[in-house]
């Protein structure tokens, strides 16, 4: 009877043991199947099985075509559809873990959008690989408006009905000066007003102008009037001189 006890109690161990396994640890996590742990001073790695494959769906060199979907291996052929690297079975076809390398290198290949234009009633977006998607303008339509409302405001109202006003006299009263102070504001206006703006001549050659254009907002003409010189404006000479016209033209104090 003892040795059929023992015998049982030896047998439900060894299926505990063997639940799981563990290499350079003796308690695996209890996560784990298989845990690997590698000693300070010895450390290694887990070598994957490396494979040369002829295609994506080649499977002849691995237990007689018999694949288990997610099984893991290196690649080490490169051709037209291959490229060494790790490689895990879908079921269906062998699928490349790809790196950051893998992207940057490959980046010109990746589809960018070739056509977005609005054909009839339908919008078109097609990429460089040639897929193609074909959307109804119609079902892209979101049903809002946006109507006057009083005193300067506009009532706006979303695809769900809700209305919310938006008071365009009241914030730009609070924000005036700010407004104001804004160049491309600033710029605007002066541009408004130049281009409107009318320009100041001379009426007669008693006086000369430069830069007169579009100076004024109604078109304006100066002039000395008559008799309007006068001894206050005309810098005096010294004592018991007097102003005249020289022999070459020139106004002179002698």
């Amino acid at each position: 009877m003892k040795k059929k006890v023992i015998t049982i109690g030896m047998l439900m161990m060894a299926g505990v043991a063997f639940s799981q396994v563990g290499v350079g640890i003796r308690a695996p996590h209890k996560s784990a199947l298989l845990e690997l742990k590698a000693s300070e001073g010895e450390y290694r790695g887990v070598l994957i099985p490396r494979i040369p494959l002829k295609n994506l769906t080649d499977v002849s060199e691995i237990n007689k075509g018999d694949v288990a979907t997610s099984l893991l291996v290196f690649n080490t052929t490169t051709n037209n559809v291959l490229s060494t690297g790790f490689y895990y079975w879908s079921g269906a076809k062998w699928v490349r873990l790809i790196n950051n390398q893998d992207i940057i290198d490959n980046i010109d290949t990746f589809p960018r959008n070739k056509v977005l234009e609005v054909r009839g009633d339908v919008l078109v977006l097609e990429d460089t690989k040639g897929l193609k998607v074909d959307t109804p303008i119609q079902d892209l339509n979101i049903i809002t408006t946006i109507k006057e409302g009083e005193n300067g405001s506009y009532v706006y109202k979303n695809e769900a009905g809700e209305e919310s006003v938006i008071n365009i006299t009241g914030s730009v009263i609070d924000n005036i000066t700010e407004i104001l102070n804004n160049t491309e504001v600033k710029e605007e206006i002066y541009n408004t007003v130049a281009a409107q703006g009318k320009a100041i001549t001379a009426k007669d050659n008693s006086i000369t102008l430069v830069g007169g254009s579009k100076t004024v907002l109604e078109e304006t003409q100066i002039a000395v009037t008559d008799g309007g010189i006068t001894t206050a404006k005309i810098a005096a000479g010294g004592n018991k001189q007097i102003l005249i016209t020289n022999a070459k033209g020139e106004v002179v104090w002698v």
